[in-house]
Formats: C-alpha cells, structure tokens, sequence
C-alpha cells in the first residue's frame, strides 16, 4: 500500500472524528449555557471547581482568538464566555489535531457543569 492512500485513510477517519467531536461540543455547550441559566435563576453560588473551569474556559477561547489572530473579548461571566464560545464556534469551526483537542476539553469542562459541580 502506498503512503499516500494510506495517509489519505487515515485523514478521512480523522476529518469524521472531528466533525462528531465538533457537534457534540456545540450540542454540549449549548446545554451548559442553560444549566448555568438555570443555576442564576437559582441564586448558587460558583465553587471554586466552577471558578477554575471559568478560568480554563478563558484560556482556551484565548488561544482560539490568537489562533485566528483575533484580540480577545472575555466576559465577566460564565455564562457569557460559555455564549461567546458557542457562537464562535458555530461560525468558525476548529480543525487538525489543536482543534480535536480543544472540543474535546470543552466537552469534559460542560459535562462537569451539567453534574453540578461548578456550584455550590
């Protein structure tokens, strides 16, 4: 088998995990915006759990605003920074390996949200 087709292969198994990983982190982030809705209406408190989950959600669309060279706007919020990520996203899909990596992390941040671990 040449290298070339297998490369080829490979990508193509790599370009559909992507994509699944993508759709599952807007799906994700879409429902961490409502929860945290819920939380407010709620009055909880941020944990420190929730404060360090806000403080990687941060670096991560920091890194996503360099990648695209872009200046950073971070909200006081959660709930904003969570908004704000969503919507870029939807817009402006990541790719290659960084871009697997980033859904990927923002799928286990929500997934904790979602458990109730942000709040007190």
């Amino acid at each position: 088998m040449k290298t070339e087709v297998w490369t080829d292969n490979c990508l193509l198994f790599f370009r559909e995990a992507l994509e699944i990983q993508r759709g599952q982190a807007l799906s994700a982030l879409a429902d961490a915006i409502s929860e945290y809705q819920t939380a407010l209406d709620m009055q909880a408190k941020l944990a420190p759990k929730g404060k360090l989950a806000f403080r990687r959600l941060g670096e991560l669309w920091t890194a996503i605003c360099e990648s695209a060279r872009e200046e950073p706007f971070l909200p006081q919020s959660p709930g904003g920074l969570l908004a704000l990520l969503y919507g870029h996203l939807t817009e402006h899909p990541l790719s290659g390996a960084t871009g697997l990596a980033a859904y990927t992390e923002l799928l286990v941040l929500t997934s904790s949200l979602m458990r109730g671990e942000w709040f007190d």
